[in-house]
């Protein structure tokens, strides 16, 4: 008899549950199923879930003795994908199916990180292969310059091209070390002290948005304490900076210049196509993978930027958007590590971070 994910499982591969999924929505997809209406009680199918998953970071269920014995991966609160470590490429098939007007289904093996892989990949190769400069306001129009001077192609030479408040990215990685280390020894601690908290908060806040949201002591201790529980509760430009500083393995800085920067290279590689006279816009693959990404406010540089897309949806303050974030950059981490990038393979979701901040400029 199949567990409860080779039923998920199945969903996935017809595609009446995506590949990311809550526990309200497997229940309504086995209430749609009348013989497995006997086999499931609903009330248990979130127990079940979080029992035999793993993650955020550390957390293991009460079921999971090994990771190996994690039938899911739990993204964040009430949301899940499947545990599977090989999978192939569908992307390509995908945006095919699209084209042709046609309903998707895989013959390969289903898994939560196929099309993620392949949508990383592309946006590696984008970033790689597109030069680079951006146009640096000066006091007037006439005294706008172009920064570098030449166009740069490729990950390092982007990165080298990094320029935040003055610093480049040397002297901004010092700046994050510091932050890093703070936290770190914040969240070390049984108490976190409501004035510690606020001061590292502001610290982060006049650093990378003077004008971010203002909170007190206590509200900034209950989002740590959440983050240290694996969940979190808000999300807004400043508040993403204190995840990924507090957890620089797991959350990207998810701003107004990385999410514009992510949906141009989206636009991109996934172009409009013509079938039968009939115009497609592909770039659904990347919509269906990471469905949260979307539009985020934010002036200066090229932003706002206009899209070809009209479906985009809004991602400021929408913590789903957060997690596809950081889901997409971790992959792009990988692969760049992988692949010795730039010759090294000990690039950080900093620096990805940080390529992405410059090409949304």
């Amino acid at each position: 008899m199949s567990n409860l994910r080779d039923v998920i499982q199945e969903a996935i591969r017809s595609r009446e549950l995506g590949e990311i999924f809550t526990s309200d929505q497997v229940k309504g997809y086995i209430s749609s199923k009348e013989h497995l209406n006997d086999r499931y009680t609903l009330k248990h199918i979130g127990t079940i879930l979080a029992n035999f998953s793993v993650g955020p970071g550390e957390r293991r269920g009460n079921s999971v003795t090994t990771p190996n014995d994690a039938l899911f991966i739990r993204l964040n609160r009430g949301h899940y994908s499947l545990n599977c470590d090989d999978y192939e490429d569908d992307g390509d098939e995908l945006a095919s199916a699209l084209l042709e007007g046609r309903e998707f289904r895989s013959s390969k093996q289903p898994n939560a990180n196929s099309t993620a892989r392949d949508i990383a990949l592309k946006m590696v190769d984008y970033l790689r292969n597109r030069p680079f400069r951006y146009l640096k306001k000066g006091l007037g129009r006439s005294s706008d310059y172009w920064v570098p001077s030449i166009p740069v192609v490729g990950w390092q030479p982007r990165l080298d091209a990094y320029e935040w408040n003055g610093d480049n990215w040397n002297e901004t990685k010092s700046i994050l070390k510091d932050f890093e280390d703070r936290l770190e020894s914040m969240l070390a601690s049984t108490v976190i002290s409501a004035d510690s908290a606020l001061k590292i908060y502001d610290d982060i806040r006049k650093w990378g948005n003077p004008n971010g949201t203002r909170r007190n002591g206590d509200e900034i201790v209950a989002h740590l304490e959440a983050l240290r529980n694996g969940e979190i509760t808000e999300v807004d430009s400043t508040l993403t900076k204190v995840y990924a500083l507090a957890r620089p393995e797991e959350y990207v800085i998810y701003d107004s210049r990385v999410a514009a920067a992510i949906l141009t290279a989206a636009e991109y590689m996934y172009p409009m196509r013509t079938k039968d006279k009939t115009s497609v816009d592909t770039v659904e693959v990347f919509r269906n993978e990471f469905s949260a990404l979307g539009v985020y406010g934010g002036m200066g540089g090229t932003r706002p930027r206009g899209y070809r897309y009209k479906n985009w949806p809004v991602a400021y303050r929408v913590i789903q958007a957060q997690i596809d974030a950081n889901r997409l950059c971790k992959e792009i981490k990988t692969i760049l590590n992988d692949k010795k990038e730039g010759g090294r393979d000990t690039w950080t979701l900093r620096e990805v971070e940080a390529v992405l901040f410059m090409e949304g400029y």
